[in-house]
């Protein structure tokens, strides 16, 4: 059965060689669904170390006024009458 999920050949350190069947061993799964996994999760780690940082300098920018929680998700009543309000 074909599959249809990209197949892409790695090149590992020795170290992962050694580390990635053992730990699938432990984990009683694949090789190869480890280390999709392992990749999967340190492009996660990678992705919100990027956004850390573009939140880092937003936040380090001077900024004239800050707006309050409440002023940002206020709800607008729209079509409520104050009689019909319990």
């Amino acid at each position: 059965m074909a599959t249809v999920k990209q197949r892409i050949a790695v090149s590992l350190s020795s170290e992962a060689e050694r580390i990635i069947p053992a730990l699938a061993r432990k984990r009683r799964m694949p090789a190869a669904t480890l280390a999709s996994k392992l990749i999967d999760r340190a492009l996660e780690l990678e992705e919100d170390r990027l956004l850390s940082g573009v939140a880092d300098a937003r936040f380090s920018e001077k900024i004239s006024r800050w707006l309050s929680h409440n002023s940002v998700w206020k709800k607008k009543r729209i079509g409520v009458s104050r009689t019909t309000r319990k």
